[in-house]
């Protein structure tokens, strides 16, 4: 595991820098460490994956069997619990010569992440202590570690809402709690969420 991370991050900038022009067509592309890669964001919005030198595009349900029937392979990882498995697929080689069609891919991965991001924040109540799983205790342990709104959780996602409250906390924090924080996100009963995501959630607080 930790070797492949490193060849992940020792990946040269250039293939980094040639995707980021790729899709710049799609806005203002931005670049964060993720799953041992970079994210490709659009207005903070996420809805592309380097690793390993290839461009991974994210794939709703609908869309992963698309990707599937024409072959498209999932991008996934190995960690000390076993295989994960992302929503991240790797275009082909010879997808990614055609430009065209690469944008067309990309801009409907980035398109579903912003309709999925403003239906979750139209249907978010007003006050924290109202979302699913939520009891006061979550509302004040939120609030103390700074995130003191609905938007603003949904803003900074259920893993960084958890290391903000286990760093403004004298406490030991239980893993349950991140599992809380993304049925909230996602809007269903906390113990729903996938092992996918779960898998995903550990690895995002465990590479900071």
């Amino acid at each position: 595991m930790r070797l492949n991370i490193t060849v992940f991050i020792s990946m040269p900038n250039n293939f980094l820098k040639h995707y980021m022009d790729l899709l710049s067509p799609l806005g203002s592309i931005t670049s964060h460490s993720m799953f041992g890669g970079f994210g490709l964001f659009s207005d903070k919005t996420v809805f592309a994956f380097v690793a390993k030198e290839r461009l991974c595009i994210r794939a709703n349900e609908s869309q992963k069997k698309v990707f599937e029937k024409r072959g498209f392979q999932p991008f996934s990882y190995t960690k000390r619990t076993g295989r994960v498995v992302t929503s991240y697929y790797i275009l082909p080689n010879d997808v990614l010569k055609d430009r065209n069609q690469v944008l067309q891919l990309a801009k409907c991965a980035l398109n579903d992440s912003q309709n999925r991001g403003l239906s979750k924040r139209l249907s978010f109540p007003v006050k924290l202590r109202v979302l699913p799983n939520f009891q006061a205790s979550t509302e004040r342990m939120l609030r103390k570690a700074g995130i003191d709104s609905v938007e603003c959780l949904y803003r900074v996602g259920a893993a960084n809402a958890f290391l903000a409250i286990r760093a403004s906390h004298n406490v030991p924090v239980k893993l349950e709690l991140l599992w809380i924080l993304e049925g909230a996100i996602q809007g269903v009963h906390w113990s729903v969420v996938s092992d996918q995501r779960r898998n995903e959630l550990i690895h995002l607080i465990e590479t900071v």
